[in-house]
């Protein structure tokens, strides 16, 4: 049902993410215009792990969808 999805999704993942970066990559291949972003240095929260990163990438997300 992924391919039902007509809102901006960004979908993100560590490296040493259970849900691993193959998982994280299938389900924005499927998305219509998803984004994914994996990030080298996290597991599941990248937002905590990578926060900068973090940031500064869901800014940019941000301003591409406004």
């Amino acid at each position: 049902k992924l391919d039902r999805i007509n809102c901006p999704a960004l979908i993100t993942s560590g490296t040493n993410d259970l849900c691993t970066p193959y998982i994280a990559k299938s389900m924005a291949d499927r998305i219509p215009g998803a984004k994914w972003i994996l990030y080298a240095e996290s597991r599941h929260m990248s937002f905590a792990e990578e926060t900068d990163k973090y940031i500064t990438n869901l800014s940019d997300w941000i301003m591409t969808i406004s």
